[in-house]
């Protein structure tokens, strides 16, 4: 009877009123048609993302196409691209994405949220999984914006109960998803029903509309769409390293004709200069002059091939905090692997988080430690601060940092050439020495840049063996670490770690490498530590600065580069020193609460 009066109502308004809307018929999600009758919905978009397979596709589906109206709001869930997709690439899949997010924009429907669709069965995020949270954050929603974030952990099947056991899990140990829980998002457990999906979309009804940081063009915003995935991923596609191929073949071209153009100034001189020296024995003032125009221009041209192909100093600076990023990442990445395969089965704590004091070998660990006492200080001092240990995670971290930064720094940075031997290395570097005080910048790293590139097709040594030889002293290094904290001998890494770590070297290498062979008349570029002692504010700088913390004292390890600029002077004179960059420590105010 009420169904039945509900609609004589709507008939009864539409005759009466001929130009009203006709009434919104009701579904599952919708209220009654006499409520709405007349009303617009509200459209609110929200952007579902999640790994292949892992069901986002059927929830959308079944809720209607991503399409139904609740208490005046129409719900319009905007599907993707898995983000492991057989058939595509991270970049590709990211990049769809953002344009997905640019088109609406253009039409003025922003998003009012995210939703991640996590599987229960996966506890842990994988390498390409974390790549794809830190998109979703820095380009899709924005630091400010974390709290539009919904991770919805979906069951395989519709009787499974485990989503609630994996949300509370993940929400209460804060092992994943950590950065995104702590800047707002929240962690839930979903259902294959209507029911389930209307309930965690409720709360987007509050959320007014907004604009990913994608969509948004800013100074540090700039590039294509594809170039900025790329920049947060922390690698590049094919197609934007078949366009730096290009520009390089482009440059060297230009380069090369130049340089003619150099040659032929320099034998014009040189034959006018003949050609007056053969008719007369003494130069008038004017040819005099003549002959210091065409050599000042001569000079005026080699300074501009040195400016074309010149290695600036910006990207330099770029491409140290590029390297000492990926460091930071590795470090995360295996902190966080240790802890979670090893922390409860070996130490037992539970949900209590362990610190060093709980190592299974702690004397050992410290008598161990004493080897690299000039690189880093990690355990306190146990008469002035016994009860002072660093968490678990964060001291992996920490060690795996420092040490691969010395690592990199003596097998890579401060030998003249990294793949010839080290006794000619020091024959080398005190022979440059000796240039840079003889001579001005400009012949001291012509110098160094021809003796580098000649040395690159002459060493014995390859790109491979040396990587190899870096992996191993820090895989070594770690194997010894997890023995003394868990007591385990010859702990396994996955091979995505070895990958990460060969990426880094690989950075290096180039990097140096360019340093040393296109860099010229902007003078000598060369990371530095810190060793542990007194903190120098002046070349050193707190890795996570807080203004609530006491002035650091000490400064206890390296956790990422600076740059120091050299530019030889000669007649005698040592080198002038600028700090370029300044280097990223951890020191005693880290121990000190705020």
């Amino acid at each position: 009877m009420s169904g039945w009066f509900k609609s004589t109502y709507n008939k009864m308004r539409r005759f009466r009123i001929p130009n009203d809307q006709p009434s919104i018929e009701s579904n599952t999600f919708g209220t009654n048609s006499i409520d709405q009758a007349g009303d617009a919905l509200r459209n609110v978009y929200i952007l579902v993302v999640g790994r292949f397979g892992c069901g986002k596709t059927d929830l959308i589906n079944m809720c209607g196409a991503g399409h139904f109206p609740r208490h005046g709001v129409n719900y319009r869930l905007l599907n993707t691209t898995g983000f492991d997709a057989p058939d595509r690439t991270e970049i590709d899949v990211h990049t769809k994405i953002a344009k997905l997010l640019l088109h609406h924009s253009s039409h003025n429907e922003h998003i009012s949220g995210i939703i991640y669709c996590h599987p229960s069965n996966e506890m842990h995020l994988g390498g390409s999984t974390q790549r794809s949270i830190r998109v979703l954050i820095e380009l899709f929603l924005g630091r400010q914006e974390i709290h539009r974030l919904t991770i919805l952990v979906l069951p395989p099947t519709i009787t499974d109960t485990k989503p609630q056991e994996v949300a509370g899990s993940i929400s209460y140990h804060s092992t994943l998803f950590n950065e995104a829980v702590a800047g707002g998002a929240i962690i839930v457990a979903g259902g294959w029903s209507r029911r389930y999906t209307a309930k965690h979309l409720r709360r987007y009804c509050s959320m007014t509309p907004f604009c990913p940081p994608i969509c948004q063009p800013t100074a540090n915003n700039s590039g294509t769409v594809q170039q900025l995935v790329e920049k947060v991923l922390g690698y590049y596609g094919a197609k934007t390293i078949g366009f730096y191929i290009r520009s390089l073949q482009q440059s060297t071209q230009d380069k090369e004709a130049l340089e003619a153009r150099i040659a032929g100034y320099q034998t014009e001189a040189e034959q006018r200069y003949n050609h007056q020296s053969n008719n007369i024995k003494t130069l008038g003032e004017d040819e005099y002059e003549r002959l210091r125009r065409s050599e000042r221009d001569y000079a005026s041209l080699r300074s501009q091939v040195q400016l074309q192909i010149s290695y600036e100093q910006g990207a330099i600076v770029q491409d140290l905090r590029k390297i000492n990023d990926m460091i930071e990442r590795l470090g995360d990445s295996i902190s966080e692997h240790l802890v979670d395969t090893y922390e409860e089965r070996a130490l037992n704590k539970g949900t209590v988080g362990a610190t060093v004091s709980d190592a299974r070998d702690l004397p050992g660990l410290r008598t161990w430690l004493r080897q690299y006492t000039t690189q880093m200080r990690l355990l306190p001092d146990q008469e002035k601060h016994p009860e002072k240990y660093l968490s678990l995670d964060n001291f992996i971290n920490f060690f795996a940092r420092c040490r691969l930064c010395h690592i990199l720094n003596d097998s890579m940075f401060k030998p003249f050439h990294p793949f010839v031997e080290p006794t000619e290395n020091v024959r080398l570097a005190e022979y440059y020495e000796k240039i840079e005080k003889q001579e001005r910048q400009y012949t001291a790293g012509k110098w160094r840049s021809i003796t580098f590139q000649m040395l690159c097709t002459s060493s014995q040594r390859t790109m491979e063996e040396q990587t190899e030889a870096i992996a191993q002293e820090l895989m070594g290094d770690l194997s010894h670490l997890g023995e003394h904290l868990f007591g385990l001998k010859g702990i396994p890494l996955e091979e995505c770690y070895y990958n990460d770590l060969r990426q880094i070297i690989k950075q290096a290498w180039e990097w140096t490498s360019r340093l040393k062979t296109e860099v010229i008349l902007l003078g000598d570029f060369y990371p530095i530590t810190c060793p542990p002692g007194r903190f120098d504010s002046a070349s050193a700088m707190e890795f996570e600065a807080s203004s609530h913390k006491i002035s650091p004292k000490l400064a206890l390890c390296t956790l990422g580069f600076g740059l120091v600029s050299r530019q030889a002077k000669g007649g005698g004179e040592l080198p002038s020193e600028t700090i370029v960059l300044k280097t990223s420590v951890l020191t005693d105010s880290y121990y000190t609460p705020a």
